[in-house]
């Protein structure tokens, strides 16, 4: 079992190695992409 939430050792991750956080999203079919690209494919659909 998980001693922290999922929430914070994302964060610790991405701090400590950002490469290896994107990667583990990646394999769970999820990306990171800058808010502002975010809001803009949002208004174009």
């Amino acid at each position: 079992m998980l001693s922290e939430p999922l929430e914070e050792i994302m964060g610790k991750l991405l701090e400590e190695d950002p490469a290896a956080a994107r990667q583990l999203l990646e394999n769970k079919g999820l990306y990171l992409l800058p808010i502002a690209l975010a809001d803009d494919l949002n208004q174009a659909s």
